[in-house]
């Protein structure tokens, strides 16, 4: 599944390592999911390396290949609405809140932002 992604779209989800070691932690990237017109971006780290600095970094570099190597105008994101450190990570790319959204086979709702980057 994760190849086809990749083999449709032209991007999908990259392991996010430190440049030093090699060391993977965390993933960041685009999903497209069939509910919602636009790629989503999404990422996760590994508790031990969180407030690092990663999550914005990565993300930076996602949307700078959404932007410049696809050609994207828009891309959402989603965040539970009690994950502050993420909302903020958003906030400082850019995003602003649009509205909540359940997610399919979810029962509670998460926060939609999105970025013209």
């Amino acid at each position: 599944m994760v190849l086809a992604h990749y083999a449709q779209h032209d991007f999908g989800v990259y392991r996010v390592y430190l440049r030093h070691c090699g060391t993977p932690v965390g993933l960041c990237g685009l999903v497209k999911r069939d509910e919602f017109p636009d790629p989503d971006l999404g990422f996760a780290f590994l508790r031990e390396h969180w407030s690092n600095g990663y999550a914005f970094e990565s993300s930076r570099a996602v949307l700078d290949f959404a932007v410049r190597k696809l050609g994207l105008r828009r891309v959402i994101a989603m965040a539970d609405p009690m994950n502050l450190a993420s909302i903020r990570v958003l906030d400082k790319l850019g995003f602003h809140y649009e509205r909540l959204v359940t997610m399919p086979g979810e029962t509670s709702e998460v926060r939609q932002f999105a970025c013209e980057p």
